[in-house]
């Protein structure tokens, strides 16, 4: 029932094309963020920042004939971060190793 009620109304092909959602987290993306955090930028500046970068993920997947768009998650600094930070009870530190799951570890530079 589901199944019928997408393919009604998005009309999609039976295989459709999409990203897995990520896209690569540029250097201008990480400075964004950065002289947010530090304070040198405010936040509309950043949102705005962050907007672009939306937009121009769309208009890459749009150039490419994707049929199922993303937004890219520029707004997310990792996968685990970005949640912990928007959560009571979590503490991130400046150079710490960040459980991704399982044994996974990562070390922000």
């Amino acid at each position: 029932m589901r199944a019928e009620a997408q393919r009604a109304r998005f009309k999609l092909p039976a295989w459709p094309t999409t990203t897995i959602g990520s896209f690569p987290q540029t250097t201008e993306i990480r400075g964004l963020r950065l002289d947010f955090k530090k304070g040198n930028l405010d936040a509309n500046h950043y949102r705005t920042g962050i907007a672009e970068h939306i937009k121009q993920a769309i208009i890459e997947q749009e150039r490419l004939g994707l049929d199922v768009l993303v937004h890219g998650e520029a707004e997310r600094n990792d996968m685990v971060e970005y949640f912990g930070e928007h959560l009571d009870g979590f503490v991130f530190t400046q150079n710490g190793w960040v459980q991704s799951y399982g044994s996974r570890c990562v070390k922000r530079r």
